[in-house]
């Protein structure tokens, strides 16, 4: 899933709602980011030789998997002249949960002109799930 937003708190049309030199830190602010949500590709494991005598050279193990994780060593060799019994994609890489976001501020120098101060940060949240 992909998020895409933004936020602005602009002044009103009837002029700013703090004044003063209050107003150049409580008026003008603008946020905006993109969040991406992510499941892991699934994947098919593979004992790399050929037992099956199929000449493609890519069998599946014999063997059972855990839930979530799994242990290596429940995955065997099938067996000469078999094919083995894993499935196509039991497994999942990881997923991603990502934010980028960025802080503007803007400051106005007359009714014409204003300064833009821009803090921008990507990746803010690179966790794998």
């Amino acid at each position: 899933m992909l998020a895409n937003y933004t936020w602005s708190k602009a002044q009103d049309d009837e002029g700013p709602a703090v004044k003063g030199w209050a107003s150049l830190l409580t008026n003008s602010w603008e946020i905006t980011g993109i969040d991406i949500w992510q499941n892991g590709f699934r994947f098919t494991v593979y004992s790399g030789v050929d037992n099956s005598f199929s000449g493609v050279g890519s069998d599946r193990p014999h063997g059972k998997l855990v839930n979530q994780y799994f242990d290596t060593a429940l995955l065997t060799t099938n067996a000469i002249g078999t094919d083995g019994n894993a499935p196509r994609n039991v497994l999942a890489n990881s997923g991603l949960f990502n934010i980028d976001i960025g802080v503007i501020k803007y400051f106005p120098i007359n009714e014409r002109m204003q300064v833009q101060f821009r803090s921008v940060r990507s990746s803010s949240t690179y966790s794998i799930m």
